[in-house]
């Protein structure tokens, strides 16, 4: 049954590679990439109705559900009689090699070899824990009547992570002695730190007038950073929140069909709040602002019934489940007051990490040269709103920790949002000078050489 769940799995991401999107060709290598992050996405969405309703998620369910999703994916190839035509870079082929030895080598060294806990943070533990109950009775935890869960408060947890980590765990879990099922956390993580690199490349590998090399360094050092930080301290659900973070911001760059942006959108929207629902209220709000500016840009009504259905099935009905799951259905079960539990998880203390300023001390002239001209032009794309939302946010934030409602774990939380729209204003504002003067290449080169040099030391690996 394993490996029919591994066929039916295949099964869907072909098809998802192979479905129309534009009449261009398209990097192989991208929607590969992209495809194994929309199936995560997938997963969440699956797992949380079909808990919903009250059905297991075993392999045999969730391989009927793949087939009849690759059947419907298949239809619609058929009925449009047209796949989607791709082109194969070698610069895309040395991006996969390079982020893949990058992870794999840091996961040498912080692992070993064979791979052993070590963690610097507990939370891992707690995380490992759901994602091996996921494993073991393939239901959400609020299902289940297992000792340790109510009492660690398990049975609420943000789902996303444990879900794609339990399939994972149970495939190999018939040739894995269960005392060894944290190897598979370990290389869910490192899977995700690979991703993180190659969705940020994908991300900003659009403009075939820059060096390939810029796209790569900028990666590097992203996801070297706060990913790593993550990974250091095996916060799983925080680096598969990112990378769907990334992925949307993807979604809005794409050249693809409109409905099947909004399928897109619906799944990452639906798995970011069902992973880490703290950075949902930012991504939530871009989302709905960048689809009122596209809206506008196009001048179309802004209450037809298409643009209706994309705010409906992009955010409404993922905040709807979100609603059932996090509020509604724990309140029948625990009785409490959801509200001022919620209220006060943000005040709870955890170690994290802080050397914020430093880190983006380099990129701020950058930043800054990108958003003037984002202001010259009238530019307004959704790293830019994210930007300003994150921005405005970490001040409430601030201003939250010093009058003591908010802790120092939740209030640097975000900075880690806050690196991917650093990085993204970052590389634009760098490309735009090396376009408009050439004379500062060699300045602009030198300086990267050494930010790379610096961002190898953000967190240095015991």
């Amino acid at each position: 049954m394993n490996i029919f769940y591994i066929i039916t799995a295949l099964l869907v991401l072909i098809m998802q590679i192979l479905i129309k999107k534009n009449d261009e060709k398209e990097s192989l290598i991208k929607w590969i990439t992209f495809s194994m992050l929309i199936f995560m996405a997938y997963n969440i969405v699956i797992v949380v109705v079909m808990s919903f309703f009250n059905i297991k998620s075993t392999l045999i369910n969730l391989s009927i559900i793949n087939i009849i999703t690759s059947v419907i994916l298949g239809f619609k190839i058929y009925s449009d009689k047209k796949i989607q035509k791709y082109n194969f870079e070698k610069r895309e082929i040395l991006a996969i090699m390079l982020f893949a030895i990058f992870a794999i080598l840091i996961g040498i060294k912080i692992y070993g070899i064979p791979f052993k806990i070590k963690y610097t943070v507990s939370d891992a533990s707690t995380h490992c824990l759901a994602a091996r109950l996921f494993s073991e009775n393939m239901q959400l935890l609020f299902k289940l009547n297992v000792d340790g869960i109510y009492m660690l408060g398990l049975q609420f947890l943000a789902p996303g992570a444990y879900i794609n980590n339990g399939i994972l765990m149970n495939i190999f879990s018939g040739i894995t002695s269960s005392a060894y099922l944290y190897i598979y956390y370990i290389i869910f993580d490192l899977f995700n730190l690979y991703l993180s690199g190659m969705l940020m490349y994908n991300l900003l590998n659009r403009n075939k007038n820059v060096n390939p090399i810029i796209p790569y360094v900028f990666s590097i050092i992203y996801m070297i950073s706060y990913p790593l930080s993550s990974i250091i301290s095996g916060f799983a659900y925080l680096t598969l929140g990112l990378n769907f973070i990334i992925g949307i911001l993807i979604v809005f760059k794409e050249k693809i069909n409109e409905y099947y942006k909004m399928l897109l959108l619906f799944l990452l929207d639906f798995a970011i709040i069902f992973t880490y629902y703290y950075f949902a209220p930012i991504i939530y709000l871009a989302v709905f602002v960048q689809i009122i500016v596209e809206i506008i840009n196009k001048k179309e009504k802004l209450f037809c019934s298409k643009n209706i259905l994309k705010v409906l099935t992009t955010l409404i009905l993922p905040g709807i489940f979100a609603v059932v799951y996090y509020f509604i259905l724990q309140y029948f079960q625990n009785k409490n007051n959801i509200f001022s539990m919620y209220s006060s998880v943000i005040s709870t203390p955890g170690p994290i990490y802080k050397n914020i300023i430093t880190n983006i001390i380099p990129f701020l002239i950058f930043c800054i040269i990108y958003i003037i001209n984002s202001f010259k032009e009238r530019k307004i794309v959704l790293e830019n709103i994210m930007s300003l939302i994150t921005a405005i946010v970490i001040v409430g934030l601030f201003i939250g920790n010093h009058f003591g409602v908010v802790s120092e774990y939740y209030n640097y939380k975000v900075y880690y949002l806050l690196w991917i729209c650093i990085i993204c204003m970052a590389y634009n504002g760098f490309t735009l000078i090396l376009s408009k003067n050439k004379i500062w290449k060699n300045i602009l080169y030198a300086l990267l050489r050494n930010i790379l040099s610096r961002s190898c030391n953000f967190f240095y690996l015991e």
